[in-house]
């Protein structure tokens, strides 16, 4: 298990290392390499999605980015893990629709792990457009 955030009570592994890793956002490494547009953003990042997805401000501001694909975790697995509420709420603020969710994962016989969709509407706009002048 790797992660910017500590494990916590449902967590199986320890911590047998710690390391310094440079990180940036979507926006400057979109900016510093002339990306325009993502079509599938896929995070997962044991935990750190919601900081990933917030490192995007700009590109989702923007419209640039079309769906999101991420990890939830509704279990105790990291200290300081977002909650579903948090995420969907900051995806939702920013137009996102939630499209589904897939593989659920169960961990004291409760829903523990899942990835889900979402995406931006003026996406789905976009190619309904294009179909209707094909």
């Amino acid at each position: 298990m790797n992660s910017f955030l500590p494990p916590a009570e449902d967590s199986w592994g320890n911590i047998v290392a710690r390391e310094v890793v440079p990180v940036t956002t979507i926006d400057e490494y979109c900016a510093q390499r002339s990306v325009d547009r993502i079509d599938v953003l896929k995070t997962d990042t044991q935990g750190f999605d919601l900081d990933v997805i917030k490192g995007a401000r700009q590109m989702i501001a923007e419209n640039r980015i079309h769906l999101i694909y991420l990890e939830l975790i509704f279990s105790q697995m990291y200290e300081g893990l977002p909650r579903f509420d948090e995420i969907y709420g900051h995806l939702a603020n920013n137009g996102f629709k939630l499209v589904c969710f897939y593989r659920f994962s169960f961990q004291h016989d409760r829903a523990a792990v899942s990835d889900a969709m979402f995406v931006n509407p003026s996406y789905l706009q976009l190619t309904e457009r294009n179909r209707a002048c094909a």
